[in-house]
């Protein structure tokens, strides 16, 4: 849980203009391993 929240949180960080995208690129890849 505290690895994938860094990850979001970084993601986040470098990627603010395009962040939607990428958290849903994100839980989806989260879904799938959990």
């Amino acid at each position: 849980m505290i690895y994938l929240k860094r990850q979001l949180n970084k993601l986040i960080t470098m990627n603010k203009s395009s962040r939607r995208p990428l958290l849903l690129k994100r839980a989806s890849v989260g879904g799938r391993l959990a």
